[in-house]
C-alpha cells in the first residue's frame, strides 16, 4: 500500500460502522489493487462510493464523500 493509500485507510477506518470493518477492509483493497495495477477509473471510483458508503457511520457520510472526490482526482 502507498503512503497517500495508508492514509486514506487509516481516515476511513475511523468512519466504518461497527462490525463492518472487515468489509470496509476489502473494498478498500480491492480498490488500492486496481489503482496500483493502472486499471482505475471513473466507474471504478463510482463503485468505490457505492460499496463503501453503506459501511460508513451516517453522520460521517459527506466528509467520506468529499474525500472520495478528492482521492479520486489525485489519480
Amino acid at each position: 500500500m502507498q503512503t497517500a493509500q495508508e492514509k486514506f485507510f487509516d481516515f476511513v477506518k475511523q468512519s466504518v460502522l461497527p462490525g463492518k470493518e472487515k468489509a470496509a477492509e476489502e473494498v478498500l483493497a480491492k480498490s488500492f489493487a486496481d489503482i496500483d495495477a493502472a486499471n482505475y477509473d471513473d466507474q471504478k471510483a463510482a463503485q468505490l462510493k457505492q460499496e463503501l458508503l453503506p459501511l460508513i457511520e451516517p453522520e460521517r457520510q459527506p466528509e467520506i464523500t468529499l474525500v472520495l472526490e478528492q482521492f479520486k482526482d489525485t489519480l
